[in-house]
């Protein structure tokens, strides 16, 4: 039901106090497009610069690596954010 109600709307905050969507998100629709398309950008780009490292006669891992971790730094902003918001929600719980 939950996963549901999330398809159905785009706002968390529409969800009832009976429905809890953290840890749901990458069941949904849109979160589900969202997480394959940063994987396919992420290794192609990877792919990519291995061609060309192997076009060149060249290896370096760490360049590689590098470009990745670049390629994937939004990813891991969206993971500390909801951290964050976990932590926050979980102080707010303890509070009451």
């Amino acid at each position: 039901d939950t996963i549901r109600h999330m398809n159905r709307s785009s706002d968390d905050s529409q969800l009832s106090d009976e429905f809890c969507s953290r840890g749901l998100e990458y069941k949904t629709t849109s979160f589900y497009q969202q997480r394959q398309t940063a994987k396919r950008e992420i290794r192609t780009v990877v792919f990519e610069e291995q061609d060309f490292q192997r076009e060149q006669g060249m290896t370096d891992t760490m360049w590689i690596a590098k470009l990745s971790e670049e390629q994937s730094r939004a990813c891991v902003a969206s993971a500390i954010e909801l951290a964050q918001q976990d932590e926050r929600d979980s102080c707010e719980y303890l509070e009451r």
